[in-house]
């Protein structure tokens, strides 16, 4: 079997700027999103889409009660946070 040579092996290839070359487009891609995925706002987008997949998989099964229990500490939280905060605020602003 004769090998084939890989697409950058051209003698063209010398000529075309790094960047416009298939492979490191590919790689430019791939460590864009490898950098997004770093970010901590990224991170918890993901969590939290994936904590409510989770929670949405026994509504298949007929358990919607349990779904919304689940889902209750992600609604509650966030208020509970806004609600502490504000206190503060106004326990050392009046």
């Amino acid at each position: 079997m004769k090998h084939k040579p890989a697409l950058h092996s051209h003698p063209w290839w010398q000529h075309v700027a790094d960047r416009h070359r298939p492979i490191a487009r590919r790689r430019a891609a791939f460590g864009r999103l490898r950098l997004a995925a770093r970010r901590r706002s990224n991170q918890l987008l993901l969590l939290a889409g994936v904590y409510g997949l989770l929670c949405l998989i026994p509504v298949l099964f007929g358990g919607s009660a349990i779904s919304v229990l689940a889902l209750v500490p992600v609604l509650v939280l966030p208020a509970l946070g806004v609600l502490t905060w504000w206190l503060m605020w106004k326990e050392f602003h009046h």
